[in-house]
């Protein structure tokens, strides 16, 4: 645009010069020149805020089929946000598990569920970093649950036994 070149807004006619012209920041037309002056873009801001505060029920119906027609960018926006406030993000986080702690437990449970080597590498890290209160809890698991305990050993010494016979099948600690 030449210094001197002036733009009509659609919505008011004025002739306004294109150094004062509004620049559109997002969406498909970011970077490009607004279609509306400057007024009319506040204006019209306002005239919302007026309808919003107006209409509230017709405004959350409106923002429910928004939402409902647009998943993947309330996601995207999520995430972003998610991405850019970490901090912010684990105290909401927090604060759920607090408000929730039976739908926290069960969201654990099926997670351990659906992904049963993520949480053996978890569980062995945090064993490999507290070794003295995995040691603990083990004990205790032991003294209440003495049968299973057995059991366990047993699996564990015929494993034993066949790796012995096996040496191929030896890992390194055992």
């Amino acid at each position: 645009m030449t210094s001197g070149e002036t733009i009509t807004c659609r919505a008011c006619s004025e002739k306004v010069p294109a150094a004062d012209w509004p620049i559109v920041t997002r969406g498909k037309a970011k970077g490009r020149p607004a279609g509306r002056c400057r007024g009319c873009l506040e204006y019209a801001r306002e005239r919302h805020r007026r309808w919003r505060e107006a209409n509230p029920e017709k405004n959350r119906e409106k923002a429910r089929r928004w939402r409902e027609a647009n998943p993947e960018k309330i996601r995207e926006h999520r995430r972003r946000w998610r991405e850019a406030n970490p901090e912010k993000n684990r105290e909401k986080a927090r604060r759920w598990r607090e408000a929730n702690p039976e739908k926290a437990r069960e969201r654990h449970r099926r997670w351990r569920e659906a992904n049963p080597e993520k949480n053996r590498e978890k569980s062995r890290r945090w064993q490999e970093a507290n070794p003295e209160k995995a040691r603990l809890a083990d004990r205790r698991w032991r003294e209440a649950n003495p049968e299973k305990a057995r059991e366990r050993h047993r699996r564990w010494r015929e494993r034993k036994k066949a790796a012995l016979a096996n040496p191929e099948t030896l890992k390194s600690g055992d």
